[in-house]
């Protein structure tokens, strides 16, 4: 058991420490990022009107056949202000071990809470069946944990949610999205293993990107993130930012013209969780830590189709 720091600490470590720390951040992959110069504003949305093929054959002097028009349409962004603080009292400073810098400690904890919440809120939406309205729900042998079952056969479900969006978009889908501990558990799945011509001596051996072969999309963004969900006071809850589902989109980078799964539009003349320390006089020589950062998420769900609950 770790004991807490005391008034006069030595002998602690510069170079070395012991947190837990997520790393594997994903929704900036998912959603590319768009600077935009207002904080509201619109995207235009073009209806299908150009797929329709008229009678294009020209006979005599007559006049060639006439297309009707595309419908357009916007979807409206709205930028939202995100924002934490912390105050660090000259009393802090002088109770804190010389190599634990308090202020930049405070930078680092604020940090890490604004990313963790930008990540929670992608991954609620993209998990969230009354968004991503083309769903499956796995149970029992279905699940894919259930790694030596017929029944748990993530290609034919891969094809169901390809033909689905298809269907709506007319795209295949490019990547597959999950936690690393669901693409753990794809690993050892039989049906993935003799998809590839791999016995089962080769379970648990699989890279992302056998996964994606075997899944046929270009890539698996993998997800490694994680937040405590506790509440303050109570034991922690280490929780699994992108939980047990599968998202599997089509993922572009911003462009005009095309299809894919959404874009997080930020202010372009204001930086991303952006740092700002000010001295206090009250109280005196204490200084003010806070970090903002503005963003809004738009999805087109249609180009996306969830697994939910993909491990048990």
């Amino acid at each position: 058991m770790a004991d807490r720091l005391t008034v006069g600490e030595i002998n602690l470590l510069t170079d070395v420490s012991n947190k837990i720390t997520p790393t594997g951040f994903v929704a900036e992959q998912i959603l590319p990022q768009k600077p935009v110069p207002t904080a509201t504003g619109s995207i235009l949305q073009y209806g299908t009107e150009s797929l329709r093929i008229p009678n294009m054959e020209h006979v005599g002097a007559g006049k060639y056949a006439m297309t009707d028009k595309t419908a357009l349409s916007v979807t409206t962004y709205d930028i939202q202000d995100y924002g934490l603080g912390s105050v660090v009292t000259a009393s802090d400073i002088r109770r804190s071990p010389t190599v634990y810098k308090a202020v930049d400690e405070e930078v680092n904890d604020l940090t890490l809470r604004m990313m963790l919440g930008y990540e929670l809120s992608v991954a609620s939406q993209l998990t969230n069946t009354g968004v991503i309205t083309q769903n499956v729900t796995l149970a029992g042998t279905n699940q894919y944990n259930n790694i030596g079952h017929a029944d748990a056969n993530p290609m034919e479900d891969f094809l169901t949610g390809r033909n689905a969006i298809r269907a709506t978009t007319g795209h295949t889908p490019n990547v597959a999205i999950m936690d690393v501990a669901v693409a753990d558990a794809l690993s050892y799945n039989v049906n993935i293993l003799s998809a590839l011509g791999f016995s089962a001596n080769r379970a648990g051996t699989l890279s992302f990107d056998d996964l994606a072969k075997a899944l046929k999309v270009e890539r698996i963004i993998a997800a490694d993130s994680f937040y405590d969900s506790s509440e303050i006071g109570q034991t922690a809850n280490i929780t699994r930012t992108w939980g047990k589902d599968i998202v599997l989109a089509v993922v572009r980078p911003p462009a005009q013209r095309q299809q894919t799964l959404g874009y997080t539009f930020v202010n372009a003349d204001a930086p991303r969780r952006n740092v700002e320390v000010v001295g206090l006089t009250n109280p005196q020589k204490a200084q003010e830590i806070t970090i903002a950062d503005n963003y809004d998420n738009i999805i087109y769900p249609d180009s996306a189709y969830l697994i939910k609950a993909a491990i048990a």
